[in-house]
């Protein structure tokens, strides 16, 4: 029987099928899972849904290559006889198989919310792109088995703006598949960056943890005036390595950095309806003006008339989904 979470994924379910089913029902309250199929070798799922209680489905998947980013939700997922990943809001999961796999997911109760994106393995293969076995340095939680791949990392900046594209994105008809498929494009080519990237190799293990600790302190306090200095002080790293190591680990340098983190900071704030003034201040910027034309630079918009677009879509894509539900 297939689960709820993967019935459009063609991931079956082991074990005992009535009992499956009879959880799932009670605890599903909402699960809309949208599917995209951008090309032959490349789809987008979009899944929301929320449980009561906790739900654990024991699957089995196809060879592929999936990026996926958990928006919201807690959970836990396996690979038959590897270790267990820890799932949590903000993650960015890797998973690569070349072959059928048989893993675990336990899906928290509460709202969850996942942007997937799959590549079939003759997509993958179209791109000549080098071993994914490169990229196992470049994640900080892995739970890979045998030539199976499943990592996580947090989503960084220049990911999640992407992922807002995808979302937000209001195009219809052919163009629509273009964008998203040159947006999806552009994830895999994020990832497979760090093993092209000759500077990656410029840092070693106890290096890239430093540059892992100034990410984290800029993702907190984006709001402080950091220079690399004061942060290369706060890491106990030098300059050099350190402006080195982000151009290693999140293909930026650290000033595109902290300005990516900061307008993406501003997107969520300027969503819950703060004022333009009030977002300029939290993200950082002491002067509006200032920050508004670093956002129109950096969106192609002003903040304001970005928040306007940006509620009238929110609109229609929730009377969408209602209307889709019923």
């Amino acid at each position: 029987m297939k689960t709820i979470y993967s019935e459009k994924l063609g991931i079956f379910t082991t074990g005992n099928d009535s009992c499956m089913n009879s959880h799932a029902t009670e605890n599903k309250k909402n699960f809309p899972f949208l599917i995209e199929e951008l090309s032959d070798g490349i789809h987008i799922n979009r899944v929301r849904f929320e449980l009561s209680k906790e739900f654990t489905e024991y699957c089995e998947g196809p060879p592929t290559v999936s990026i996926a980013f958990i928006l919201s939700g807690k959970g836990k997922m396996a690979i038959e006889n590897g270790d267990v990943l820890d799932i949590n809001p903000g993650t960015m999961i890797f998973f690569y198989s070349p072959k059928i796999t048989r893993g675990m997911n336990l899906f928290g109760s509460g709202a969850w919310h996942i942007l997937d994106i799959r590549f079939s393995l003759n997509e993958i293969k179209s791109q000549e792109l080098p071993s994914f076995n490169k990229l196992t340095a470049g994640f900080e939680k892995n739970a890979s088995y045998n030539d199976v791949l499943m990592m996580a990392r947090p989503i960084y900046p220049p990911f999640m703006q992407i992922v807002n594209q995808i979302e937000e994105c209001q195009l219809n008809g052919s163009v629509r598949k273009i964008y998203l498929k040159a947006k999806s494009l552009e994830i895999l080519a994020c990832v497979a960056a760090q093993i092209y990237d000759y500077q990656y190799n410029a840092i070693n293990g106890l290096q890239r943890r430093a540059v892992y600790n100034a990410i984290k302190i800029i993702n907190s306090d984006y709001h402080y005036p950091w220079t690399i200095k004061t942060l290369s002080k706060a890491v106990g790293l030098n300059e050099r390595k350190l402006k080195e190591g982000f151009r290693a680990v999140v293909f930026r340098t650290f000033h595109q950095y902290l300005e990516n983190v900061r307008m993406t900071t501003a997107e969520d704030l300027l969503k819950k309806g703060m004022s333009v003034i009030e977002v300029a201040v939290a993200v950082g910027y002491s002067s509006p003006s200032h920050f508004s034309k670093r956002f129109r630079q950096h969106y192609l918009i002003n903040p304001k008339a970005w928040q306007v677009k940006y509620a009238m879509n929110h609109i229609l894509r929730t009377e969408s989904i209602a209307a889709e539900s019923q």
